[in-house]
């Protein structure tokens, strides 16, 4: 199944109005990494990594799709450890970046 920019739009609105915290991949300082989202819009569409030994950078890509990318630098078992175990309404801890946020 292959889910369009509108169709991803309207499923961030969705879990956002249910009061879910939406975590996903987005191009911030120079990587893919994972961030809390607002909006479909902050997804690394048109991105993706060159990864080699001690290599990573991201690259434009020509198909513009959102995830065809590999994992990016930092791991995401941070966000998923700390996570409760039963459902929440109050979202995980979201670790400061070094430029105050991006996207």
């Amino acid at each position: 199944m292959v889910i369009g920019k509108e169709g991803l739009e309207a499923l961030v609105g969705v879990l956002a109005e249910r009061g879910r915290t939406v975590i996903g991949p987005t191009a911030c300082d120079g990587a893919i990494v994972l961030a809390e989202l607002t909006s479909a819009e902050q997804l690394p569409y048109g991105w993706g990594a060159e990864l080699e030994a001690g290599y990573y950078r991201i690259r434009a890509r020509e198909d513009g799709m959102a995830f065809a990318h590999s994992a990016g630098p930092v791991s995401c078992t941070p966000r998923i450890s700390s996570a409760p175990t039963a459902p929440s309404t109050s979202p995980a801890p979201i670790a400061p970046r070094s430029n105050g946020g991006c996207g």
